[in-house]
């Protein structure tokens, strides 16, 4: 499956890339305005908050007025340059390269 990405720019002229992911989400990849340390936000858009109803299943849940679900990472260059072995290996072999850390 190739996926299509939109690359624009916000109101405020940062780079924007726009995708959605496997479920059909709008997610996106943005510069954030922070200036030190740099970073970017990365995750879902505008999530679909949903609970599970015996008998019914998923079933959307309305959110109180005024009400914020933070859904997008805000990630610095240090945590991204920490994921891309990962996110690399994924790419390739659809596993991770770690060393899980025993509890």
């Amino acid at each position: 499956m190739s996926q299509s990405l939109t690359c624009t720019v916000t109101e405020r002229g940062f780079p924007f890339i726009s995708l959605d992911d496997y479920y059909g989400q709008t997610c996106s990849l943005q510069i954030s305005s922070l200036v030190e340390p740099r970073c970017c936000w990365f995750g879902v858009d505008a999530p679909h908050i949903q609970v599970m109803v015996e008998g019914k299943g998923w079933q959307a849940v309305k959110l109180p007025a005024g009400a914020l679900v933070s859904s997008r990472m805000h990630l610095s260059q240090d945590q991204v340059r920490a994921l891309l072995p990962h996110l690399q290996a994924f790419a390739e072999s659809g596993e991770f390269a770690f060393d899980p850390i025993s509890a």
